[in-house]
């Protein structure tokens, strides 16, 4: 099931103006870069997400830019992300977000297809 940008700008969109949903599982949908991007731009505006689980094909430049999104998301206290690949720079994006919020549960899933970056703590 593959998820297009068309997709995530509407659910992007909606989650914009939603002041009640508090928990988001798009770990299925396969999201793109252009999608990861845009979920990323959504964490900078959404105040309600406490928990998230996103995953796709998340290869450095959307790491980065979901990161500086996460960085400014204050209400995300649960991050599941799958799918970070060859991503130094995205994982250190990542990485920074992380010193600006308390998380209560973090993981980073890795595969045995793609050599992925994990994030320890």
């Amino acid at each position: 099931n593959k998820f297009e940008l068309e997709g995530a700008i509407e659910i992007s969109s909606a989650l914009k103006e939603n002041t009640s949903l508090q928990f988001l599982n798009i770990m299925s949908l396969s999201l793109k870069r252009d999608a990861i991007v845009e979920f990323g731009s959504l964490l900078k505006i959404n105040k309600t997400l406490t928990t998230l689980l996103i995953g796709g094909q998340i290869y450095d430049e959307a790491a980065v830019a979901f990161g500086l999104g996460l960085k400014e998301n204050k209400s995300i206290k649960t991050l599941y992300v799958d799918g970070l690949i060859d991503c130094v720079e995205g994982v250190k994006s990542i990485g920074n977000a992380l010193k600006a919020v308390s998380y209560t549960h973090l993981r980073a899933h890795e595969t045995r297809e793609d050599l992925v970056c994990r994030l320890l703590l």
